[in-house]
């Protein structure tokens, strides 16, 4: 994957395929093509790249090739075509589950995780996708009839409906998500975490350039209580290059534990993919890419802040459908007007984000949302087609990803568009495999948590640690369904994360 990724690239000659693409994104491709001694304009397949452009590009063959070409990736020549490798991974996951007594890898991998067995995990994404599947098809059909209002003479397709729903957010609900990037410039935005962790949790952050790092543009950052006490070191490596793997995670170098009475600090290491910043040394960051910078460092602030007898119990430890809880609950930062007024202004002129813009952001968090959250479900139920086989994959890649995924299309399937030999997560180690539902898992019950901060206040000190101290310091040393339950009062459900998709309307 790393291998196609570095090597694919769309290249347009014809200033006029360029229409509608922002002028930071074609600039950045001008540049990327005089450095390869190429004449045009040459875009990478780094997620930031292709996600501005098929949102963003009016040439609809330009959008269908950037979106085959990064589709591609995992299958792009015989040397680097995953199909056949991947199902040698899941074949041989089944022999090692099998040697151990279990009928299938998912049944493995699920003991001491929450969800505990396969039947939980399915009866929850079928219960979710029992409320989001019709949803968006209704919104599909909505773009789909935009479109056709605009000229699209032909079915809507994958690669026409980041254009088009950004058109008609635009348009209709008179919102450019673009227009946003000037208010997140990288270092902006990394002010503005870094104070949330000041008054959520007490924490000083303190750039450190004496730390020895793996790359030159590594940040390394001494973390403090307000006591001055030391709690860890955080690394932090923003930035798109060339070699680097795609998305976002956070990983440690080391973990917490104690040893004689002696606090071992942790070292950890979050790791983005945020726009290689322009001439001026300035990235401007995405709406979503502020929630992937909130995501990790809610990673982060769970490794760091873990206070436990030994490492395994730590925060590396805990259980997969839990650990995403603290990462996800992060996110709903970024829709609160207190957490962006701290931060977002134009880089250039300092004028702050206007109370409008923040309403209507907020506003558009429920607006054609369906689909998104449709496409995560998707992703966990192939994860689970995958681990729950208990006889050998014998078909061929595509045939077994669309008869896992027959039921839940919302939009026609594309020939030749696979997910599988390009979902990393699920077969670069096993990690997630059997575990992808985990982040919609934690997702509903970072929904019930956060329902706690807007009651008390979600920039309260006193819920904050409060958080810290019953879920965030106890790693796993303690059973996950009691940790939640001691900070929220109850079980967990699907309502409160239906209600913040917008899939189910709040009768209160």
């Amino acid at each position: 994957m790393l291998k196609n990724t570095s090597a694919a690239y769309l290249l347009i000659t014809d200033q006029q395929d360029l229409q509608g693409l922002p002028d930071s994104l074609v600039n950045n491709a001008l540049q990327a093509a005089k450095a390869r001694g190429m004449d045009g304009w040459y875009f990478t397949m780094d997620y930031p790249t292709v996600s501005a452009f098929l949102s963003q590009a009016g040439n609809r063959e330009k959008r269908m090739e950037m979106r085959r070409i990064h589709r591609s990736i995992g299958m792009m020549t015989p040397e680097t075509d995953n199909r056949e490798v991947l199902k040698e991974i899941v074949n041989l996951r089944l022999e090692k589950a099998q040697l151990l007594g279990f009928s299938s890898y998912a049944d493995k991998a699920l003991q001491g995780r929450m969800a505990a067995n396969r039947e939980t995990v399915m009866d929850f994404l079928n219960e979710l996708a029992a409320t989001a599947l019709p949803a968006a098809r209704e919104d599909v059909k909505e773009i789909e009839e935009y479109a056709q209002s605009k000229g699209l003479q032909e079915p809507l397709a994958s690669f026409d409906i980041a254009y088009y729903d950004n058109q008609l957010r635009q348009e209709k609900y008179n919102f450019d998500e673009e227009a946003l990037r000037p208010y997140f410039e990288l270092n902006q935005v990394k002010a503005g975490v870094f104070e949330l962790a000041k008054r959520l949790y007490g924490l000083r952050l303190v750039q450190n350039e004496e730390i020895q790092v793996y790359h030159p543009e590594v940040e390394v950052y001494e973390v403090y209580d307000e006591n001055n006490r030391l709690l860890g070191i955080l690394y932090m490596d923003f930035c798109c290059r060339d070699g680097k793997g795609a998305g976002a995670w956070t990983t440690g170098f080391r973990y917490q534990a104690k040893n004689d009475g002696e606090n071992i600090l942790p070292l950890i290491n979050l790791v983005y993919n945020f726009p290689v910043p322009g001439e001026d040394g300035s990235s401007l960051l995405s709406f979503y890419d502020v929630t992937t910078f909130l995501h990790e460092f809610g990673h982060g602030m769970h490794f760091l802040l873990s206070n436990v007898n030994y490492a395994s119990l730590s925060t590396m430890g805990v259980a997969m459908d839990f650990v995403e809880l603290p990462s996800t609950l992060m996110e709903n930062w970024a829709y609160e007007k207190d957490f962006l007024h701290l931060f977002a202004r134009d880089y250039k002129t300092g004028k702050p984000l206007p109370d409008e813009t923040i309403d209507r952001l907020i506003e558009m968090r429920t607006v054609l949302n369906a689909p998104g959250f449709m496409g995560q479900l998707q992703y966990a139920l192939l994860d689970m087609g995958w681990h729950t086989i208990t006889k050998p994959v014998n078909t061929a890649v595509g045939d077994f990803e669309n008869q896992i995924l027959k039921d839940t299309h919302y939009l026609a399937p594309q020939p030749g568009i696979l997910i599988s030999p390009n979902f990393g997560h699920l077969f670069d180690n096993d990690s997630y495999a059997a575990g992808y539902y985990s982040y919609i898992w934690s997702d509903a019950m970072q929904a019930d948590v956060y329902g706690v901060f807007k009651q008390q206040g979600i920039m309260s000190r006193k819920t904050g640690e409060a958080f810290r101290e019953k879920v965030l310091s106890k790693g796993a040393s303690v059973d996950p369904m009691v940790l939640f339950q001691d900070f929220v009062g109850r079980k967990p459900s699907t309502e409160a994360l239906l209600k913040q998709e917008g899939l189910l309307k709040d009768t209160n």
